[in-house]
């Protein structure tokens, strides 16, 4: 009998970044998006590879407003990540 490959997994999750002002007289406001993320895991004994993507869609999302200049800061768009790692026992 052939020995397994391993265990393969999908994650799926979605987080929403909430609109908030972007200046100290909160008259601006930076809008929100869903924003949603997916991957594959491979497990086998000590060792998982991930693969992520983050932001699937590409949607423009700002992590913070700027305070009294009434700007904000850009959060990441589509981001691809990938992990391995090997556990010590």
């Amino acid at each position: 009998m052939p020995e397994p490959v391993g265990n393969l997994g999908a994650l799926f999750g979605t987080r929403y970044q909430n609109r908030e002002y972007a200046d100290a007289g909160q008259t601006r406001i930076v809008p929100g998006a869903p924003l949603f993320q997916a991957g594959l895991e491979w497990r086998k004994e000590r060792y998982r590879f991930t693969i992520t993507v983050d932001n699937i869609l590409n949607r423009t999302n700002f992590v913070y407003g700027a305070g009294t200049g009434g700007g904000a800061y850009p959060g990441p768009g589509r981001t691809v990540m990938a992990r391995f790692t090997v556990g010590l026992h």
